[in-house]
């Protein structure tokens, strides 16, 4: 296989893609075989079959690695033979993984990178962090940090006092305003032609003369409220004479 694929890093076969033409009669049987030692193998049996028809076939594979692939072959079992035999593999790179220094993500990153330190090295690392200037430096620097995020807040604190001090003054303008546009709305309102108006009058005589200075009473109505009166008695006594 070092002569089929290339000898690239990070290398992954996913499929086989072969052809042939098989050369037999009929009634004999006939086996081809599509091989690699390490990985595959796909058997094409033309027993009871014609020859002189071209075979292609492909077959899948989940990218197997380049280094688990040994020699591929083909193999003839039986009474024929094969012409135009061809066989092709289909392989891909992973991105940015050209050699195993690529990426920390590639396949023998932390073996590569081992295998690039020497045997004898400085065992003892010096921290920076630890160093008392640095911790003091730091001390200062989250001070000043806290003191200007204090200065901040105070800033916003005043913008807000400030912007809350304008909203009152322009609230404050506008109820001036209103008052001046009413005063200048009445002022342009001729109120004297409604003060002044005067209504025609005078004293209005009756007209309305009574003939007779009494009045007679009505008779009719007189014999309306004695037979009423007498019906009420009537039916009062009745009430009476039932009750005892």
């Amino acid at each position: 296989m070092n002569t089929v694929l290339p000898d690239q890093y990070n290398l992954k076969v996913n499929g086989v893609f072969y052809k042939y033409t098989p050369i037999k009669n009929r009634s004999d049987d006939f086996k081809v075989t599509i091989s690699n030692t390490d990985v595959f193998s796909h058997t094409d049996d033309w027993s009871g079959k014609s020859g002189g028809i071209e075979m292609r076939k492909m077959i899948g594979f989940e990218y197997i690695p380049r280094e688990l692939w040994g020699d591929g072959s083909i193999t003839l079992d039986g009474t024929g033979t094969i012409e135009n035999p061809s066989v092709v593999y289909t392989y891909r790179y992973e991105d940015g993984c050209t050699s195993p220094l690529d990426n920390p993500t590639c396949d023998g990153y932390t073996d590569a990178v081992m295998d690039l330190v020497p045997d004898t090295i400085i065992t003892e690392i010096y921290n920076a962090l630890d160093d008392d200037n640095v911790k003091q430096e730091e001390s200062e620097v989250d001070y000043k940090e806290e003191e200007q995020e204090q200065e901040d807040v105070k800033e916003e604190d005043d913008l807000e006092r400030a912007l809350a001090i304008n909203e009152e003054i322009l609230d404050f303008g506008n109820v001036i305003a209103q008052n001046q546009m009413l005063d200048a709305m009445n002022s342009s309102i001729q109120m004297n032609t409604y003060y002044d108006k005067t209504i025609d009058g005078g004293q209005y005589n009756e007209t309305v003369v009574l003939k007779d200075n009494d009045l007679p009473d009505n008779k009719q109505g007189r014999r309306m409220s004695l037979g009423t009166q007498i019906l009420h008695d009537k039916m009062v006594n009745i009430q009476y004479k039932e009750l005892k």
